[in-house]
């Protein structure tokens, strides 16, 4: 019996529906222990693990984190990262936020590696980061084999638009970028930062961008499934704007 209920469980939270689950899967929980030897306290155990569950499922849907890999001990790494920001905050931003902005809707929150470590540096904060924190994405130029890999091994979509068709004219000239509502990204990064959009702004600008993209475009299941995620960035690259 235990078994489908988990099975239901697990539908249940990717559906939101965890109040209402709860209570439904405790009712059965407790005709069930007439007939089983399920003790009253067993079957609320039960019923709040499921509600927490599925609670922690329904923020996650809301949110996502993501991996910056850049040579933060470095002026590239910081105008990367502003780069970056400018397109998390140019839409669906408000007052109070506790994460670094929303790229296609949802928050997004960065966690910030410094890839000048190296390649095993890199890989071993790689390492002790994603199970705690589960990023969806991870963005940056990786040129360790040891990072790329474990990024693969632990379903993290590396996203990198110098592969972008689009990459070669708005490396070197940024003048022809524009943002999301159409105003000018070279205007907009120098009145926020007081100083010109580099290669490496523009990197982590059109990764953003590249990202906002694909989850606007998806649904909760499509973002739950990280080959999709990879097609879709991939099939975003071959487009000829961000």
């Amino acid at each position: 019996m235990l078994q489908f209920l988990w099975i239901d469980a697990i539908a249940a939270t990717n559906y939101h529906y965890t109040a209402r689950f709860a209570t439904r899967m405790t009712y059965i929980l407790m005709k069930t222990s007439r007939k089983s030897d399920l003790s009253i306290a067993k079957i609320t155990k039960i019923a709040f693990a499921l509600l927490l569950a599925g609670a922690c499922n329904s923020a996650q849907a809301h949110s996502f984190s993501l991996l910056m890999l850049a040579q933060f001990s470095q002026p590239q790494g910081q105008s990367e990262l502003q780069g970056f920001l400018l397109a998390t905050r140019e839409q669906d931003s408000h007052e109070d936020e506790t994460s670094d902005g929303h790229l296609g809707g949802l928050d997004v929150h960065i966690l910030k590696l410094d890839s000048s470590r190296g390649d095993d540096g890199l890989f071993d904060a790689i390492k002790e980061t994603i199970p705690e924190h589960q990023p969806m994405f991870a963005s940056g130029s990786l040129e360790g084999g040891r990072s790329r890999k474990i990024l693969e091994s632990k379903a993290v979509v590396l996203v990198e638009p110098q592969q972008a068709a689009y990459w070669d004219l708005y490396s070197t000239h940024p003048e022809q970028i524009s943002l999301m509502n159409g105003d000018s990204f070279a205007r907009a990064y120098r009145d926020r930062y007081a100083t010109a959009a580099d290669i490496h702004a523009v990197r982590g600008y059109l990764s953003a961008r590249l990202i906002a993209r694909v989850i606007r475009q998806s649904n909760e299941a499509q973002r739950g499934n990280p080959v999709w995620l990879k097609q879709a960035i991939l099939a975003s690259l071959q487009a000829q704007t961000p």
